[in-house]
């Protein structure tokens, strides 16, 4: 149950984007090294075919949702989360109100909202059109859950799919190194890969330090995934 609940939390984040509302989060995503980090993997995942198409994102996302067992009932807690947020934006624009009188009048704190959030909302959130294109993203039909978390599903899957490849290229590379650990085998391959990035030697070895792609899946989710793209015929995982 607790695994589950933590997969629904993992998703509701798309829809109360709280992430995008927190300071600390916003600016280590914008260092340099994690910037380069990011498109170097991109590059990776390109250049190994590891891109999914749009409709390979909802496919594997609804599959994942149908194996886990979860449905939209699953996501009624967020989307009453959202409908409160998006009623007190409404209320703030429209009826003039503070957003600390809509903040004790509609009882955010009862469905889990911080006032913190609250106040991220209300300063991004201005006028009309864009509380209007937040309701869109309220989970309250399947077909918006995955329409919403596929690219931030996919680019984890497309992570997956991309270690496979390295994995399986150091093996064919190193045969003799096939005992080590995945996190080394991942490493010393890496350790090749970026030379050809023609970086400085202190961005090589920050970068080095810093890019791995063991947590994309659990044992579990990997499993899910091999035998969604084994269904599908797709061709981008060896049995």
């Amino acid at each position: 149950m607790n695994k589950i609940l933590l997969t629904i939390m993992f998703f509701c984040c798309i829809y109360v984007v709280i992430a995008q509302l927190t300071t600390d989060h916003q600016s280590s995503a914008k260092t340099a090294i994690a910037r380069t980090v990011k498109g170097i993997i991109e590059q990776e995942k390109k250049a190994n075919k590891c891109k999914l198409t749009d409709a390979e994102m909802k496919g594997a996302l609804g599959y994942f949702f149908k194996k886990k067992g979860i449905t939209l009932s699953s996501f009624s807690v967020a989307a009453l989360s959202s409908t409160k947020i998006v009623d007190g934006l409404y209320m703030v624009i429209k009826d003039k109100k503070t957003p600390q009188q809509i903040y004790s009048q509609l009882n955010m704190s009862k469905y889990g909202i911080s006032k913190e959030a609250w106040m991220g909302y209300t300063k991004r959130y201005k006028d009309i059109k864009s509380v209007d294109s937040l309701k869109k993203y309220i989970p309250n039909n399947m077909d918006t859950v995955i329409e919403t978390g596929k690219k931030q599903f996919g680019s984890k899957v497309e992570n997956w799919l991309l270690l496979e490849k390295i994995i399986m290229d150091f093996n064919a590379k190193y045969p003799k190194d096939k005992n080590l650990t995945l996190t080394k085998k991942e490493k010393k391959w890496w350790s090749v890969a970026l030379k050809k990035y023609k970086l400085d030697t202190e961005a090589y070895n920050n970068i080095l330090n810093s890019i791995t792609l063991t947590h994309s899946l659990s044992t579990e989710d990997q499993k899910i995934m091999k035998e969604y793209f084994k269904n599908q015929k797709h061709g981008k995982v060896k049995k």
